[in-house]
């Protein structure tokens, strides 16, 4: 980012072309761009549509393009005065480079807060743990070869030897688990606010690599990350631990091809409560 730090753009569009858990990684520009710039506009281009927790991470507004033909339309009706474009995997790892570790706020409305913080406190919620295995209601391959095969083994052997309850994060799909002591939160039915609240209020969370542990590492909550396919995330931050897969064939960064996820089988549960017991 040396060669636009000569100019002052009122505006600036950043194009990307992937998820939000890569997005997250990038939520410190919003605030940098607007600190460098004397309170620019920042603009997200993208082909993903997660407005609602762009906005949340200083975008002024957010576009969903399908097409660069769309693209093309929308920069010329938008007038950027500096564009930079992510979709550029060399620049974007090079911006990840240069800002070392995640450090922004989000930018959650006051009266919003309160009223999720007052739904949270009303549910009982105390000295609680978040467990999140991935997507559980997608047959895609990928997100069936992230997936941790021990969980219930998990849960089990977490509550006979720690005195915390256990918020289970599922999507759709609820899993055959009953126990008092675990509350299960379907991610896709509470908003991103509390979500949030969720995540600062935890005393560790514990899952697979998606969108919600990088969330929950940058929030600032001691973070266990198993990953097996995916690679280590290049984030420097002193709260998460990233467990990577021993196995020769990890990472495969999400191999369609893989009949038997055994990266993810080498991660067995009393291996890693230790590790997350150290995080507490």
């Amino acid at each position: 980012m040396n060669n636009i730090k000569k100019k002052q753009p009122h505006k600036v569009v950043i194009i990307a072309s992937f998820g939000a858990k890569s997005a997250l990684k990038t939520a410190f520009m919003p605030a940098n761009l607007k600190k460098r710039y004397n309170s620019c506009k920042v603009v997200l281009f993208s082909n993903s549509n997660w407005a609602p927790w762009a906005k949340l991470m200083g975008y002024d507004d957010v576009k969903t393009f399908k097409s660069n033909f769309v693209l093309k339309m929308q920069l010329i009706l938008a007038r950027p005065s500096l564009v930079i474009d992510l979709r550029d995997a060399a620049q974007f790892e090079a911006l990840l480079t240069e800002n070392e570790s995640l450090n922004f706020k989000f930018n959650i409305d006051a009266m919003e807060y309160l009223k999720a913080q007052d739904e949270v406190i009303a549910e009982g919620l105390k000295n609680y743990i978040i467990f999140y295995n991935g997507f559980t209601f997608l047959e895609d391959k990928a997100f069936e070869n992230k997936k941790w095969p021990y969980e219930i083994e998990f849960l089990n052997t977490y509550l006979r030897e720690n005195n915390k309850k256990i918020l289970y994060f599922y999507d759709q799909k609820k899993p055959a688990f009953v126990n008092p002591q675990v509350h299960f939160v379907d991610v896709n039915k509470v908003s991103s606010i509390k979500l949030i609240i969720y995540l600062e209020k935890a005393q560790a969370f514990y899952g697979t690599d998606s969108f919600l542990s990088l969330l929950s590492a940058v929030i600032g909550t001691p973070t266990t990350i198993l990953q097996g396919p995916t690679r280590e995330s290049n984030i420097n931050l002193k709260n998460v631990q990233f467990l990577q897969s021993s196995v020769p064939c990890s990472p495969c960064n999400d191999n369609f091809e893989c009949k038997d996820n055994v990266c993810m089988k080498v991660f067995t549960p009393k291996e890693l409560i230790p590790e997350a017991e150290l995080s507490i």
